[in-house]
């Protein structure tokens, strides 16, 4: 190892411990003003894959913002005090100026992650170059390693050989950061769910289980901005034993560190869903996070229709507005409610303080390390 990979690993030692420091930060100032510390950034939503569980492909934006207007993005967000962004789409990679957006926002002291398909676009020098940028964290799309059934989801080919190669890529170029396979969960690979957690752990890679969200057929059309209405994904029909063997084993590779990073709570909510229909949870969308579409207006989740733009001179006055909050409120009311993480988990993390020790104690096992639960160089088969 010469000099220059020494000290390019250094660095980014010290940025993870810093991206620790920024998280109990942001956790610490939500508990204490209720602010916002977690922004999802949507700079496209163009995708290479045509996703049957997602309806993303079918939003058509006039433009995307470009990268002037992302830096002023970025200063504007910088201001709500956050502390985590979230880039993703549609297919990030597919932006060629994505490693001078996450500059923009790591310029501004974000720890910054990348939600991808890790589809053939993310080239080794791309990915590099994103890193050197300031990309800190990566998740990788994956939901079974039946090829045949993976494309078919996808209507694309060799979604798993590619997303497999990215996994592995990113565990070799982030030794520090999060290297994670994002596996939405649906009658295709429900019970393949515990194995598929047991797989990536072995290679290093942390999971994250996201329960796939389908728009019901008997509401309106508008009513959702992201969910697809192909009911063959739906796993709530399924026979409650096996719904009760797969989360209870889920729950138990969880505790056991087994790299799962879903927040015990969230896997045992998301069980009784299954089994009863209910949500049973009061959503603080737009209050703990934000949303922002290609073109830069936003919202409060993204499956609502948007409330305004970031660049208006007027943003910072409103986003702290009484008027915001009545039209958040009146939003959430109307919302017969969800199981995407993305809301779920800092609410959680910041209202429950089970899950806020959950999060103390992966940080004292295994962040602390650099993010490694483990060290192993084989490739992946």
């Amino acid at each position: 190892m010469n000099r220059m990979t020494v000290f390019y690993f250094v660095l980014q030692r010290s940025d993870h411990h810093m991206k620790i420091v920024h998280t109990a930060l942001g956790l610490m100032l939500a508990k204490l003003t209720g602010g916002r510390f977690y922004i999802r950034f949507h700079i496209t939503h163009r995708c290479n894959y045509q996703c049957r569980m997602c309806d993303q492909r079918n939003q058509h934006m006039d433009r995307e913002l470009d990268l002037t207007e992302i830096r002023r993005v970025a200063e504007r967000v910088a201001q709500l005090k956050a502390f985590h962004i979230v880039i993703t789409g549609g297919e990030p990679f597919l932006r060629p100026d994505l490693p001078d957006i996450i500059a923009a926002f790591k310029n501004h002291h974000f720890s910054v992650r990348v939600q991808t398909n890790g589809g053939p676009q993310v080239t080794h020098d791309r990915f590099m170059a994103c890193v050197q940028a300031g990309l800190q964290d990566i998740s990788v799309s994956m939901d079974t390693l039946d090829k045949k059934v993976q494309d078919d989801i996808c209507k694309s080919h060799d979604v798993v050989d590619n997303a497999l190669r990215t996994l592995q890529m990113s565990r070799h170029i982030l030794p520090y950061g999060i290297s994670q396979a994002n596996i939405v969960a649906s009658k295709y690979n429900f019970t393949e769910l515990p194995d598929l957690v047991r797989f990536f752990s072995e290679k290093g890679i942390y999971t994250y289980i996201t329960p796939v969200m389908i728009a019901d057929m008997k509401g309106r059309k508008d009513q959702y901005q992201f969910r697809s209405r192909d009911t063959q994904f739906r796993p709530e029909d399924m026979d409650p034993d096996i719904i009760r063997r797969v989360m209870d084993e889920l729950i138990d590779l969880r505790r056991h560190g087994m790299g799962l990073t879903n927040s015990t709570r969230y896997l045992k909510d998301y069980k009784a869903y299954l089994l009863t229909g209910q949500s049973n949870w009061r959503c603080e969308a737009g209050t703990l996070s934000l949303d922002i579409l290609p073109d830069g207006r936003f919202t409060i989740c993204k499956e609502k229709a948007p409330i305004g733009h970031i660049l208006d001179h007027d943003f910072p006055e409103f986003i702290h507005s009484d008027l915001f909050r009545q039209m958040a409120n009146k939003t959430i009311g109307a919302c017969r409610g969800c199981f995407y993480g993305e809301y779920r988990e800092p609410q959680y993390a910041v209202r429950d303080a089970t899950v806020f020790q959950e999060w103390v104690r992966d940080w004292a096992r295994t962040f602390r390390h650099g993010m490694r639960f483990k060290k192993i160089d084989k490739p992946f088969h």
